[in-house]
């Protein structure tokens, strides 16, 4: 991932609304690919963000893709943990490399995003407080 994708969303996480936090946080949850226009489609639909401009989408669909790949961290480091107690080698190896392959993606995806953010990410946040 991205150096600049990090300190975007460190940067934007302590200052959005609470709304568009916890929007970030439940859409990652529920993230099972990592296309960015089925993303950012998806977010236009939202209730909470219609009034917010295509940048502001994409800057939403960054964070939820950041935090997702957060998450999934999370899960390796389970992963990795349940090996070490149960010897479970061979479900884990494969969970692994999916984890990891779509921690792969996602990076692309942040990547692609942050290149068409990056002359105003600072305006951005200020725009999701």
């Amino acid at each position: 991932m991205p150096p600049e994708a990090n300190v975007f969303y460190r940067n934007a996480i302590d200052n959005i609304k609470p709304e568009i936090k916890d929007l970030v946080r439940k859409n990652a949850e529920n993230l099972k690919g990592n296309n960015v226009d089925s993303l950012v489609k998806a977010l236009k639909k939202n209730r909470q963000l219609v009034n917010y401009k295509s940048a502001e989408l994409e800057a939403v669909a960054v964070l939820i893709m950041i935090q997702a790949s957060k998450n999934a961290d999370a899960d390796l480091k389970q992963l990795v943990l349940a090996r070490a107690k149960n010897n479970s080698v061979t479900a884990t190896e494969e969970q692994s490399k999916n984890i990891l392959n779509y921690k792969s993606d996602m990076a692309e995806s942040i990547s692609f995003l942050m290149q068409k953010l990056a002359p105003y990410p600072e305006r951005l946040i200020n725009n999701l407080k």
